[in-house]
């Protein structure tokens, strides 16, 4: 707990604000985007969080990961996924848009984890 509030102080002082998307990792855990404006527009990001965890991604489940983020319009740099929003793009939805996102891989990424019945 501590280590999270510690992140999120970092990213805070990094121009990052922390908004709750409404949605969930597969664990549970709410999934929390931070947004960073700028005057070519905002940047919503996970900061990495989904697949910090994750270690080295098998190729099926990497495959997975790019195919979500591209049919969510976002980016994926190094372990961080992002969207790029021009000036008065809507941040709300971008937000939505992450968390969706970052849900749909956690319970894709948990689902390649499980051992068959």
């Amino acid at each position: 707990m501590e280590q999270a509030l510690a992140s999120e102080s970092a990213a805070e002082l990094l121009g990052w604000s922390p908004r709750l998307s409404g949605h969930t990792l597969a664990d549970g855990t709410p999934v929390k985007a931070y947004v960073r404006f700028s005057p070519e527009g905002a940047t919503i990001s996970d900061l990495g969080a989904t697949l910090s965890g994750m270690g080295e991604l098998p190729v099926a489940l990497r495959a997975a990961v790019l195919e979500i983020s591209g049919n969510n319009d976002l980016q994926l740099d190094g372990e961080a996924l992002l969207a790029h929003l021009p000036p008065g793009g809507e941040v709300g939805e971008a937000v939505d848009r992450l968390g969706r996102a970052c849900a749909q891989i956690s319970r894709t990424a948990s689902a390649d984890a499980s051992p068959p019945p």
